[in-house]
């Protein structure tokens, strides 16, 4: 093993021998050839679009993806984009929204299938039809107290009834059946009025438009909404009313915000970390050249890695969108390694030339078991299913392993290059800062190490405690608070959430669609639905409302028509004429409208048959499901999805179905299988790279153990702020074993050459820890993202990337320091010990573990 080990090391060394004599003399020609490459692959990274629906994260194969296509086939689209006017001016909104929805039907039906903004035909469909909608025993109460109140007035008025004195005066009242009514349809009693979609006594109206199912993607959105701003800017509203205010929302305009945002945070973050990874560069090697040669190094290879993105995979979702900003974070601590040396070559008064030579051969090896264990990390995500993880995977460890590789090809020509200019140009280092901030800490670490003991006692008995109660509700099920924050506060969501109250409190304004062949088999599928309610907990036999075209009509007709018979020949009776003009007007009018034969779908006006049409005109093929619950999808977000995903007809035939809710709740399921598994593998994987980097298991044991000391303490916190595990936060898990591991592994072997930790601390917990504050400046860079899955990730990578220090700087002094103190101890009580051989001197203790060579050792 350890003839291989040199064999490559010497391979390695050789390589980079001969690579470097060839490139100082043709520095000029690979630094053209790597500006040739850069600007091809900025060709190819600007490319890249970016994708930003979850569904995006599910592999490809997944069920639910391409039942979501069929029906999207089907319906034309199930994405809506909505006009909210504001105003104190019912009577000119109302005008607005005539004037603009005219135009808006104008709009190709290649972009518009329909406009929605009022209610009249509809209203009056019920109005004309309400004694059939009626329960039964409804009926019969309005019978009863109809004929009553005739009865009451034909006795009354006739000249030949003897005992008027007697009668009871009898008041035809039905004011509670139809607040029983109204309250059934959960709108607030100001909506709908004159027949427009509005509410909030008058003050808030909808267009409510249907984009063709090619409005789903992002090009088509826009078009559709540069479209409708149009039609908004010819039509100002101060022509109308001061007071009438637009707004736009539905889901299309949230995607299209959600990619604004998504871009604009790529952007923004990027640019701060190139900043304050400048600022760490700066505080570690002092010089402002070192600056630009490692920030234009590492900006390389973040363009070559989203070159080769864009031929493998083609574009970027919403967790790979960010993953520049992760790359330099991490990556740069390989230059940082290489230029420290250099500077201190230099210092020490050797060449150019030597100096380069002399960084290469010593912090190749050095860097490898950071490099590896990074793209390790990254390479675990690979192997997951969900197209998020594996894209992660895939980018994060092409963009490590080209951080590294460029750190040896292309560094040294960018050093050589400024050297030759500086040289030219007579530029002299004018700024130097150092900075040491263990100097002074690292005798206390190693003084009070029995405190860490019971400290790290404390977080392990706590983290339990915290762990089993966390659990349970580990993961985050409300997928609005893995998107743009703002949304929700003044923005799309906002405005989707009161256009939706006005239909229902928290109704859902794109619900879950089932697509059939037939209206028999959407009545069938709307059966199927409740007889799964029926058979859930109590709590959730309510979660959702099903609708076919068939349930648009009045239930149990045959039973109510010989009641409705019964009315209208009263109402035609001739005690009519006793009733009072103003109520006798509206009998007369209503009783026209009355009809005594059952209701068909050929009955329903277009406003209502529309929603259960698919694109082909085919009647009563769409079964809509409300959520009935909170809208949100919470905690009832699989419960809801199981109840769509999957319906037996009668003959035995599965019907499948997908939307938003089973979206996520398959990535929900896909975090819960994926999540434990690339964590466990890149645990395993960082304990082989570090077993084969130190070659001895004592040593890799020790070095385990601090991460995971920082990995329960990681656990434990994540657990006391109940920070929820989501799709996008779980990559931090595989991400902190492969990056942090090696702070302890460094501190250690270095301490295995100095034999006191404290001096170890001193020489390379600076290093370690400036190392440690370029990925930290990376997370934190993601913390002023608006996306707040993104935001999430941050935190919890962060956590991962504290709590790491803390195993590396905390616990694993405090156990070395027991560990030599329980090897003293048990040497001095070991009878027939040769003092000799148990009195070596620290020079031969140093002599003895320099003989071991271990990858890494940062100087």
């Amino acid at each position: 093993m350890h003839q291989h080990y040199q064999r490559l090391k010497n391979f390695l060394k050789g390589t980079l021998i001969d690579y470097n004599n060839f490139a100082f003399r043709n520095f000029y020609k690979i630094f053209f050839v790597v500006m040739i490459l850069t600007i091809v692959g900025g060709w190819f990274a600007f490319r890249l679009s970016v994708k930003t629906d979850f569904f995006e994260l599910l592999p490809e194969n997944y069920r639910s993806i391409g039942d979501l296509n069929k029906v999207i086939d089907r319906v034309g689209g199930v994405g809506n984009l909505i006009i909210a006017v504001e105003t104190k001016n019912p009577a000119a909104a109302e005008r607005f929204v005539d004037d603009v929805a005219n135009d808006i039907k104008k709009l190709p039906k290649s972009m518009v299938t329909d406009v929605n903004y009022h209610i009249k035909d509809l209203r009056k469909f019920y109005e004309d039809n309400s004694l059939i909608y009626m329960d039964k025993e409804d009926l019969v109460k309005v019978k009863n107290r109809l004929a009553a109140k005739l009865d009451y007035e034909k006795k009354k008025n006739n000249p030949l009834y003897f005992f008027k004195e007697f009668l009871t005066p009898v008041k035809f009242n039905i004011d509670d059946i139809k607040k029983k009514y109204e309250d059934k349809t959960g709108k607030d009693e100001n909506s709908f009025k004159n027949g427009y979609i509005n509410g909030y006594n008058q003050t808030l109206y909808a267009i409510m438009i249907k984009p063709r199912g090619s409005a789903a993607g992002i090009t088509e959105a826009n078009v559709l909404i540069k479209a409708v701003d149009k039609i908004l800017a010819e039509h100002p509203t101060e022509k109308y009313d001061p007071s009438i205010k637009t707004h736009l929302c539905g889901n299309v305009k949230s995607m299209v915000e959600e990619y604004d945002i998504i871009i604009t945070d790529v952007v923004s973050t990027l640019l701060l970390v190139f900043g304050l990874v400048g600022l760490v560069i700066f505080i570690f090697l002092g010089t402002i050249s070192s600056i630009f040669i490692l920030l234009l190094n590492l900006a390389i290879a973040s363009i070559w890695t989203m070159g080769i993105t864009y031929l493998h995979i083609g574009y970027l979702n919403s967790q790979t969108a960010f993953l520049a900003s992760l790359i330099i974070g991490t990556g740069v601590n390989y230059g940082i390694i290489y230029l420290a040396r250099y500077y201190e070559e230099r210092k020490n008064g050797r060449s150019i030339h030597e100096s380069l030579m002399t960084s290469s051969q010593t912090t190749i090896v050095q860097t490898f078991l950071a490099s590896s264990t990074a793209a390790v990390a990254f390479i675990t995500l690979m192997f997951a299913h969900t197209r998020g993880f594996s894209q992660f995977g895939f980018i994060g460890s092409i963009g490590i392993i080209l951080c590294w590789v460029n750190t040896f090809i292309i560094l040294p020509v960018f050093v050589l290059t400024w050297e030759k200019i500086s040289a030219w140009m007579n530029i002299r280092a004018k700024i130097r800062f150092h900075f040491n901030i263990l100097k002074h800490i690292s005798p206390i670490i190693t003084k009070y190490y029995m405190v860490m003991h019971i400290v790290l006692l404390a977080i392990t008995v706590a983290t339990c405690f915290y762990v089993i109660r966390y659990y349970p509700n580990r993961y985050e099920t409300d997928f609005s608070k893995l998107r743009n924050a703002q949304s929700t506060k003044h923005g799309t969501a906002y405005w989707d959430e009161k256009v939706g109250n006005m239909f229902g409190k928290n109704t859902s304004l794109t619900p879950a669609v089932v697509v059939v062949d037939t209206p028999e088999e959407g009545e069938q599928i709307c059966e199927s639905i409740d007889k799964k309610m029926a058979e859930l907990p109590p709590k959730f036999r309510k979660i959702a409302s099903c609708y076919s075209v068939n349930r648009m009509l009045p239930d149990n007709q045959k039973d109510k028509l010989p009641i409705i018979k019964e009315i209208k020949n009263l109402l035609y009776s001739g005690s009519i004429k006793f009733v009072k003009d103003d109520l006798y007007d509206d009998i007369i009018k209503f009783r026209k409208k009355i009809k005594t034969r059952p209701l068909n779908m050929d009955d329903l006006p277009y406003t209502i048959t529309k929603n259960f049409e698919d694109i082909y005109g085919n009647k009563g093929v769409i079964v809509v499901v409300n959520p009935l619950m909170e809208q949100k999808l919470t905690e009832n977000l699989i419960t809801f999805a199981e109840l769509v995903r999957e319906n037996k007809l009668h003959n035995g035939r599965i019907i499948y179905s997908s939307g938003e809710a089973v979206i996520y709740a398959d990535l929900l399921k896909a975090i819960d299988i994926d999540g434990p598994r690339v964590t466990i593998y890149s645990f395993l994987l960082v304990i082989l790279m570090v077993l084969i980097s130190v070659r001895n298991m004592k040593d890799t044991t020790i070095i385990i153990m601090t991460l995971l000391a920082g990995v329960v303490f990681m656990f434990g916190l994540i657990a006391f702020y109940d920070i929820k595990l989501n799709f996008f936060n779980f990559i931090a898990f595989p991400l902190t074993f492969g990056i942090c591991v090696d702070y302890g592994a460094n501190i250690y072997l270095r301490y295995k050459q100095e034999n006191d930790i404290q001096a170890s601390l001193n020489k390379i917990g600076q290093a370690v820890f400036l190392c440690s504050l370029t990925t930290i400046v990376s997370y934190i860079t993601l913390l002023v993202a608006k996306n707040q899955a993104l935001v999430s990730f941050a935190q919890l990578a962060l956590i991962g990337e504290i709590t790491s220090l803390f195993g590396a700087f905390m616990v694993l002094p405090a156990l070395i320091v027991t560990i030599d103190k329980l090897s003293a101890r048990k040497k001095r009580g070991l009878a027939g010990i040769d003092k000799e051989a148990s009195e070596k001197t620290d020079t031969d203790k140093k002599k003895e573990a320099s003989k071991q060579d271990y990858f890494i050792d940062y100087q």
